[in-house]
């Protein structure tokens, strides 16, 4: 069964609540152990602002990141 969760985030300042809110919906990050390597793959597609949501927000990835 595939679970989605969706939260609005009006400041990128506030994407770390954003995000953990986010996982904490589909029950947290239990998907690996902690001796794993896991790969984040952030869409990319072209140097632009992130203003153009064209790519990633970079506050979005280093939030995963810091994970």
């Amino acid at each position: 069964m595939t679970k989605i969760s969706l939260a609005k985030c009006d400041d990128y300042n506030k994407a770390d609540n954003v995000v953990r809110e986010v996982i904490n919906l589909l029950g947290g990050i239990c998907f690996y152990k902690a001796s794993e390597r896991i790969f984040i793959k952030p869409n990319l597609l072209s140097p632009k602002d992130p203003l153009k949501a064209v790519t990633a927000r970079p506050e979005i990835v280093r939030v995963i990141i810091n994970l």
